[in-house]
């Protein structure tokens, strides 16, 4: 009986002995287990840390300068002379409008939108301006564009009239060229193709407007009682004009 009891107190002892180090075994695999999710989790943190600050200016100063350049070329061009924003001292244009002031109750095709000044294009307005240009075409007249990015994506808006509405820009040459300098390429500015010295002046004393480049693509709608067959008088007689 004695031998009995000895032999069922040895097994006994033996089973809590492997119950203890199986505990210990699943305790041990459970810090394991968490210690690995730790580190996944430190890893994707630090991942997304990179991300953002790869993506935390969309606009710089390199591009500003680029833009610049290109402004003064393509003003050339359009026999315009465009004033930059400073980033501190307001635009006052002809039309009575102060930029980017005049931003918080901006326009965009006649519908109310949040648009301000964003040095880095990366601010939670429907339009975050990253450059602005203003020619006065007049005392009470002026061109404005507001270079923006709008979810990252550049547009160049205008407007032209005497109010605070925007819209964009249907000029070509601005519209390509403000996506290649967001884009880190090239820009090109064409110059415009004229047939004879008379349709240079007539070219110099239109482009000056908006309408050149924006709604027409370049061309002139010539008024109705204006068409027809022109003649030129001179010492040499009657001739037909082209």
């Amino acid at each position: 009986m004695k031998k009995l009891t000895i032999i069922s107190s040895v097994i006994i002892s033996s089973l809590l002995i492997l119950t203890g180090c199986g505990s210990n075994s699943s305790k041990k695999s459970n810090v394991t287990s968490k210690v690995k999710v730790v580190k996944q989790s430190s890893s994707k943190k630090s991942q997304k840390g990179v991300a953002k600050k790869k993506s935390g200016s969309l606009w710089n100063n390199d591009k500003d300068s680029h833009l610049e350049d290109f402004m003064k070329q393509w003003g050339e061009v359009m026999n315009q002379t465009y004033t930059k924003y400073d980033g501190t001292n307001n635009i006052q244009t002809a039309s009575g409008m102060n930029y980017p002031q005049d931003f918080n109750s901006a326009t965009v095709n006649g519908q109310n939108v949040s648009m301000a000044w964003d040095k880095k294009g990366t601010g939670k307005n429907d339009y975050n301006v990253v450059a602005i240009y203003n020619y006065n075409k007049s005392s009470s007249s002026s061109i404005t564009y507001a270079f923006t990015l709008a979810d990252g994506e550049p547009i160049v808006l205008v407007n032209e009239g005497s109010g605070n509405n925007w819209s964009e820009t249907k000029n070509k040459s601005l519209k390509e060229n403000f996506v290649n300098i967001f884009d880190g390429k090239a820009t090109h500015v064409e110059k415009p193709k004229v047939s004879s010295s008379s349709s240079t002046k007539s070219s110099s004393s239109t482009k000056a407007t908006e309408d050149l480049g924006e709604g027409r693509g370049g061309y002139v709608i010539t008024p109705e009682a204006m068409r027809g067959t022109w003649y030129s008088k001179d010492e040499n007689g009657m001739r037909k004009l082209a």
